[in-house]
C-alpha cells in the first residue's frame, strides 16, 4: 500500500484527483502492487464520488451487496484478481492497448488506459500509465519520458478544469462518435446523467438528443467536421423543452482536433443554450409579421374603399352632369315663355336621379361600416336597447329587399321557428337598428352569391331560446369564438337568466358555397372570402367583421356553415329582455335604416336611352369606334349614354375574356381585312371578374407579338385605385393611358381621341 498512497500523493501533486473526483461518471484507479494471487482480492487506489453513490456498480465490482460493508473502507475492497484478469489482459498483468478502448462491465463502458481526458480503469503498471503514475524512489527517470511530456500533461489538466469551469457545454468525442468527456453544462442541457455517457458509443446519441426535424443536418455537419476537417457552427433544436415549456435551440460549434499525421484525434464541441435568443426573434418576427400584415390589409382596405367610393361617385359625376346637358338642350315657347319637355327626356331625367340616388346611399352605407369600425376599435359603439317588438322589426327589415329580390329573380322566404312562437315574444328590450344592421348585411351578401346561380332562394328564419344554446341541428353551424371575451353584462347590471332571452337569425341561400381556403378570411376585417371576392362581387371587407362585433356587443356569437357549390347559412344570435308591456306609441313599425343598394343591384334589363343633344359640327368631333369593356351595368349604361351622345359608336364587353372574343372580330384580327368590325380604341376597366383589364391587355400585346393582331390596338384603362403604384401597374401591363375614377365624360372624350389617332385611321 506504501507505493499505492505514493501514487496517491502524486495525483495530488498534479490536481489531478480533484479532476477525478468532479467526473460525473465512476471511476476507480486499481492498486495492482497488493498480492496477486489467485485468491486475492485487489485493493482500489481510489474512488470517485460518482462510483461511490453507485451501490449497483459496486456491487458488481465487489461480488458483494454494499449493505453488506461495514464502511467506505470496506467497500473499497471487492474486486477479485480472477475477475479483473478476464478483462482482455496480458499475462504479464497489463492492459492490451491494442484492444478496443473500452470494455463492458457493470452495465457501462469503460476507458482501459485514456489518460487525456477522461480515466477509467487506470492499472499502475498499464504501459503508458505506468510512465505517470509509478513513482520507484529508485528509479527517477520513469516519472515522465521528458519535460515534453510533462508540459503536455500540465496542458490536458488545465484544460480538463477549463473545461470544467467554462460556462458553455463543451463535448469531446471520439472518431466513431463516442463521447469521452462532456463538463456540466452540457450535461444540464442534454439533460443525460453522468452514468449514462458510456452508453452512447456512436453518433446514434444525437437521435436522442436532437429534434427529429433537425437530424440531418446534425449529421450533415458532423461528417463535414470529421471528413472534410472544417470547423462548423449552426443552430439547432433539442427533442427536450425548457422549463417554461418553449421549444430550446442550441449553438452547436465543432472542431477537429487532429494529430500530427493530420488524422483526426477528437472532434471538440460547444454548445451554448439559445433557447430565450430564439424565443424573443420568434416574437420580433411575428410583430414584424403581424404589423406587415396590418399594414397591408389596411392598404387593400384603403384601395378597396377608394374603388367602393370612386365608382359611384363617378356615376354621379357624369350623371349630373348628362342631366345638366339635357336641361340645357331645352328651348323655351317662344310664345309663352312656357318649355315643353318630351316625355322620353322626363325618363332619362328621373333615371339619372335614381342613379344618383342609389350611388349617394351606397357611398353612405361604406362611410357608415367604416365609422362603425372605428367606434368599435375605441370602445365607443353605443348600443340603445329599448322595447319593440322583434317580429315587426325583422318582417320590416325584410322589406327592403323585396324589389331587389324581384330584380333578380330570386325566391325570399321568411319562416318564424316554433320556438318563437313558444317564448310568446311580442315584446322584448333589444337594439333594433343593430338588429336590422346586422340582418341586412347577411342578406345583401346572400344575395351577391346568389342572384347568378341556376336556382336562387333565400331563406330567413327567426328563432329564439330561453338559454344560450345553438339551434337544431339542421342548421349545423359553426359559432366563432369570441374576439375579446368581456363580462356578460349586455345592456346592464338589472338583467337576470330569468327575463333574459336570445334571438337567433339565420340566412340560408342558394349560392356559390365557400371553399375551404376562403373560410379562413372571414369574419376579419378589412378581409374578404378571396381575392376574386371584391373584383365580382364589390365590397369593402367590413360587413362580416361588423356583424361579428355587434353580435358579441349584445351577448352573442355569430357562425356559418358552407360548402363549395351547395350555398352557405350565415346565422347570429344576441341577448335580448323580456317586456310584459309596450308603450302604445311604439306598437307602430319601428323605422328601418335606409338599405344602400349598391350598383350592382341595379336591374340589368333597364334599355339605355340616347339623350339628344345640340347638333355639334362633324369636323370638330371625329366620331370613334369604341368597344367599353366594363362589368358595372349602370356604369356600362351611363358611359355609353353619353359617349353615344358625343356621336361614337360602342360596343360594350362585360370582362375581358368577351373583349377578347370580341377583339377576334373586328378590322385588327389577322385575315379579316375590311370584313370585320372597325375599331379605334378600347376603353376597359382594371377591376373585373372573368378576367380583369391588366390580364385582358397582356394577352392583347402577346397576340400582337404573335402576328395575329396586325397593329396595336389603342387601349385606355379606367381604375378606381388611385395610388401611383396602381398606374404604374396598368401601364407596365400595356395600357396605352389610365384615367382614374372619377372622370368627366368631357375630359375623356379627348384622351380617347387622341390615343385614337396615334395608332388608328379615323374615317
Amino acid at each position: 500500500m506504501g507505493d499505492c498512497c505514493e501514487q496517491i500523493s502524486f495525483l495530488e501533486n498534479i490536481s489531478s484527483l480533484e479532476i477525478l473526483n468532479q467526473d460525473p461518471r465512476p471511476t476507480f484507479i486499481l492498486d495492482l502492487e497488493s498480492d496477486t494471487g489467485c485468491d486475492a482480492v485487489l485493493e482500489f487506489a481510489f474512488l470517485n464520488t460518482a462510483l461511490k453513490v453507485q451501490s449497483s456498480v459496486l456491487e458488481t465490482l465487489r461480488g458483494q451487496r454494499c449493505d453488506q460493508c461495514n464502511d467506505l473502507d470496506d467497500a473499497r475492497r471487492g474486486l477479485s484478481y480472477e475477475k479483473f484478469k478476464s478483462w482482455s489482459m496480458r499475462q504479464d498483468g497489463d492492459f492490451n492497448p491494442d484492444n478496443n478502448n473500452s470494455v463492458s462491465f457493470g452495465g457501462l463502458y469503460w476507458d482501459q488506459y485514456t489518460l487525456r481526458n477522461r480515466w477509467r480503469v487506470v492499472s499502475s503498471s498499464s504501459s503508458k500509465i505506468s510512465e505517470i503514475l509509478a513513482r520507484d524512489g529508485e528509479n527517477e527517470e520513469y516519472h515522465f519520458e521528458s519535460q515534453a511530456d510533462s508540459e503536455g500533461i500540465s496542458r490536458e489538466l488545465r484544460y480538463a478544469q477549463y473545461s470544467k469551469n467554462a460556462p458553455v457545454g463543451i463535448l469531446l468525442c471520439g472518431t466513431d462518435g463516442r463521447i469521452l468527456y462532456a463538463n456540466d453544462v452540457w450535461l444540464d442541457l442534454t439533460q443525460i446523467k453522468g452514468e449514462h455517457l458510456g452508453l452512447c458509443c456512436n453518433t446514434d446519441w444525437w437521435a436522442l438528443l436532437v429534434h427529429p426535424d433537425h437530424l440531418d443536418t446534425v449529421k450533415d455537419m458532423w461528417h463535414r467536421v470529421l471528413i472534410d476537417k472544417v470547423p462548423v457552427t449552426f443552430e439547432t433544436r433539442l427533442k427536450r423543452e425548457t422549463s417554461q415549456g418553449r421549444p430550446m435551440w442550441i449553438l452547436l460549434s465543432a472542431y477537429s482536433r487532429l494529430n500530427r499525421d493530420d488524422t483526426v484525434e477528437t472532434v471538440v464541441i460547444s454548445v451554448t443554450d439559445v433557447s430565450n435568443q430564439k424565443f424573443a426573434e420568434e416574437v420580433q418576427r411575428k410583430r414584424v409579421e403581424d404589423a406587415m400584415e396590418a399594414r397591408r390589409q389596411q392598404q387593400n382596405f384603403i384601395d378597396v374603399t377608394s374603388h367602393e367610393i370612386r365608382n359611384p361617385l363617378m356615376v354621379v359625376l357624369q350623371c349630373s352632369e348628362e342631366i345638366g346637358l339635357m336641361m340645357k338642350a331645352l328651348e323655351p315657347d317662344t310664345q309663352g315663355g312656357m318649355i315643353t319637355v318630351p316625355k322620353k327626356l322626363i325618363e332619362d331625367t328621373i333615371d339619372g336621379i335614381e342613379t344618383i340616388e342609389y350611388c349617394t346611399m351606397h357611398q353612405k352605407h361604406i362611410i357608415d361600416d367604416i365609422l362603425t369600425l372605428s367606434r368599435a376599435d375605441a370602445g365607443l359603439l353605443p348600443l340603445n336597447p329599448d322595447k319593440c317588438q322583434p317580429l315587426l322589426v325583422v318582417k320590416d327589415t325584410l322589406k327592403v329587399f323585396e324589389r331587389e329580390m324581384n330584380t333578380y329573380e330570386i325566391e325570399f322566404k321568411f319562416r318564424i321557428d316554433d320556438s318563437f312562437l313558444l317564448e310568446n315574444l311580442d315584446c322584448v328590450e333589444l337594439d333594433a337598428g343593430r338588429l336590422s344592421q346586422m340582418l341586412i348585411n347577411l342578406i345583401s351578401n346572400a344575395i351577391k352569391f346568389t342572384k347568378g346561380r341556376p336556382k336562387r332562394v333565400i331563406t330567413v328564419s327567426l328563432c329564439a331560446f330561453g338559454v344560450e344554446a345553438t339551434p337544431s341541428k339542421s342548421w349545423a353551424l359553426h359559432y366563432l369564438p369570441q374576439i375579446n371575451p368581456r363580462e356578460d353584462n349586455c345592456y346592464g347590471k338589472d338583467w337576470s337568466a330569468d327575463n333574459a332571452v336570445f334571438l337567433h337569425l339565420n340566412v340560408q341561400d342558394t349560392g356559390r358555397g365557400l371553399a375551404k381556403d376562403e373560410k379562413k378570411n372571414l369574419f376579419e376585417r378589412f378581409c374578404q372570402a378571396s381575392s376574386d371576392t371584391h373584383v365580382q362581387y364589390g365590397g369593402s371587407g367590413l360587413g362580416l367583421y361588423i356583424c361579428r362585433t355587434l353580435a358579441e356587443m349584445q351577448g352573442g356569437r355569430i357562425g356559418f356553415n358552407s360548402e363549395a357549390g351547395e350555398g352557405s347559412i350565415f346565422g347570429f344570435y344576441i341577448k335580448a329582455k323580456r317586456c310584459t308591456t309596450l308603450d302604445e306609441e311604439k306598437r307602430f313599425p319601428r323605422p328601418v335604416p335606409y338599405r344602400h343598394p349598391s350598383s350592382s343591384h341595379r336591374n340589368p334589363k333597364t334599355p339605355s336611352v340616347t339623350v339628344q343633344q345640340v347638333p355639334q359640327d362633324p369636323a370638330d368631333t371625329p366620331i370613334l369606334d369604341i368597344m367599353l369593356v366594363e362589368d358595372n351595368l349602370i356604369n356600362q349604361k351611363v358611359l355609353r349614354r353619353q359617349l353615344e351622345s358625343l356621336g361614337h359608336r360602342v360596343i360594350i364587353a362585360n370582362h375581358g375574356k368577351q373583349a377578347l372574343e370580341i377583339l377576334q372580330k373586328t378590322t385588327f384580327w389577322k385575315g379579316n381585312g375590311d370584313s370585320g368590325y372597325r375599331l379605334n380604341v378600347i376603353l376597359m376597366d382594371v377591376e373585373m371578374p372573368v378576367m380583369n383589364g391588366r390580364v385582358c391587355v397582356e394577352h392583347i400585346r402577346k397576340l400582337q407579338n404573335d402576328g395575329l393582331i396586325c397593329s396595336h390596338v389603342p387601349v385606355v384603362a379606367v381604375t378606381g385605385n388611385a395610388r401611383p403604384e396602381h398606374v404604374e401597374q396598368a401601364k407596365a401591363s400595356g395600357m396605352d393611358d389610365v384615367v382614374v375614377k372619377p372622370f368627366r365624360i368631357s375630359d375623356i372624350a379627348p384622351l380617347l381621341l387622341s390615343v385614337s389617332k396615334k395608332f388608328t385611321k379615323i374615317v
